[in-house]
């Protein structure tokens, strides 16, 4: 399963992204599903017919709680998956087939990073001011060398329960802090 999610588009190169996106995906692939809400699939599908294998209406329940959560909307769509996905963003160029490769993984990412200065700089407020910060992230934290992030903007795998875990403590570290958001 290969799929695009809520693909916010707000300008004329994120429109050409998006559609070149699917489209490489569609060619070198053969299916591609997207996961989106009702204004997005009348966009998407009706106007600029890309050939989605399937589409999936998000909830309309599902809000953003804070703006700056943009990628919560990925998150929402890995934990609602009941079987192996990898998740590709609109930006993302898929040229060679990635299943024959890496189709029986359990973790597959685009790349491995080192955390940068601003996320250096981020996380003394973030343990000053959250509620709530999972063990994990917290060992990480106190780290503070050498620490290394996996890019999502090709996520996914044959580990469900993995991504069932990891999207319901995203969104529990997000729900008990949610007070706390407009302080960093």
């Amino acid at each position: 399963l290969l799929h695009h999610s809520f693909g916010w588009v707000n300008s004329k190169f994120h429109l050409m992204s998006w559609a070149l996106s699917c489209m490489s995906i569609k060619k070198s692939l053969g299916r591609v599903e997207l996961y989106t809400n009702r204004e997005n699939v009348d966009f998407f599908i009706n106007t600029l017919c890309l050939p989605y294998d399937e589409v999936h209406e998000i909830s309309p329940n599902f809000k953003l709680p804070h703006p700056q959560l943009w990628a919560l909307p990925k998150i929402y769509t890995y934990s609602v998956q009941k079987t192996p996905f990898i998740h590709i963003d609109g930006d993302v160029f898929i040229f060679d087939d990635l299943i024959s490769t890496y189709g029986n993984v359990d973790l597959i990412a685009q790349n491995e990073e080192y955390f940068t200065d601003y996320y250096y700089r981020l996380m003394p407020s973030l343990l000053n001011s959250f509620n709530y910060i999972p063990n994990q992230v917290k060992e990480d934290f106190m780290k503070m060398e050498d620490l290394k992030a996996l890019n999502a903007g090709i996520l996914g795998g044959c580990n469900t329960t993995f991504f069932k875990e990891y999207t319901a403590e995203a969104f529990r570290y997000i729900n008990l802090n949610l007070d706390k958001l407009s302080q960093i």
